[in-house]
């Protein structure tokens, strides 16, 4: 009735799938109401479990997609009677942590839970509370690391909405932690390389098969600094 969103039964079919079957992947193609009717369904149904069965509901939508799915849904699931308040909590590496703004965290996210309310958080978003984690302990944060993983550790149900490009494995994020340090042994191997060069250039018999097999390579440069580039 609200907002007269109209359920399909393919839509209640997967919808009640994605309920009674945990940890399952469901595909429909575009346009059979992923994002605008099951979503919403699935998030009504987890805030509205009784408290003691309720967990942490946490939508996780890609970056380019999440305003508009966060319009959509403080239209459809906010703004209105049904009253389910939409918690956007950004992170990334930037982010400095102490004692004091992991406890406030830790209690809004109780708070979210008790509410009825569901998370709304993208892949990156994500991996950066977890790589957060191994910086801590790198910094030797011992006391914080432990208080930030109970953070993570709320049990929580995750809807991912576009999982198969959410879940694809070039998808990752990386933090690079510590001091800038040279490659182990860079200098020898450039070094070698250049001298492979030089020798392909020393030798004329040789310097004409390379060039015949390798059309596109040419050497440029003065005699005492050539350089071998690839057109």
């Amino acid at each position: 009735v609200v907002n007269r969103i109209q359920i399909r039964p393919q839509q209640y079919d997967v919808a009640k799938h994605l309920i009674d079957k945990h940890s399952t992947i469901s595909q429909l193609n575009m346009g059979e109401g992923k994002t605008r009717v099951i979503v919403p369904m699935l998030i009504l149904h987890w805030t509205s479990l009784p408290l003691k069965q309720r967990r942490l509901v946490r939508v996780v939508v890609l970056p380019q997609l999440r305003e508009e799915l966060y319009d959509y849904l403080h239209h459809t699931l906010t703004g209105n009677v049904l009253g389910n308040k939409i918690y956007p909590l950004p992170f990334d590496r930037d982010v400095q942590l102490t004692q004091e703004r992991v406890a406030v965290l830790r209690q809004t996210l109780e708070q979210c839970r008790r509410e009825g309310g569901f998370v709304l958080e993208s892949p990156d978003q994500v991996l950066s509370k977890k790589l957060k984690l191994y910086e801590l302990h790198g910094e030797g944060a011992q006391e914080l690391a432990t208080a930030w993983r109970e953070v993570l550790a709320v049990p929580s149900v995750n809807l991912l909405d576009e999982a198969d490009e959410e879940l694809r494995q070039k998808f990752q994020l990386i933090y690079a932690c510590g001091e800038a340090r040279a490659l182990e042994s860079g200098p020898t191997r450039w070094q070698a390389f250049m001298a492979l060069l030089r020798l392909i250039e020393d030798s004329d018999r040789f310097k004409v098969e390379f060039l015949d097999k390798h059309r596109g390579v040419v050497f440029l440069g003065d005699k005492a600094d050539r350089h071998c580039f690839r057109e």
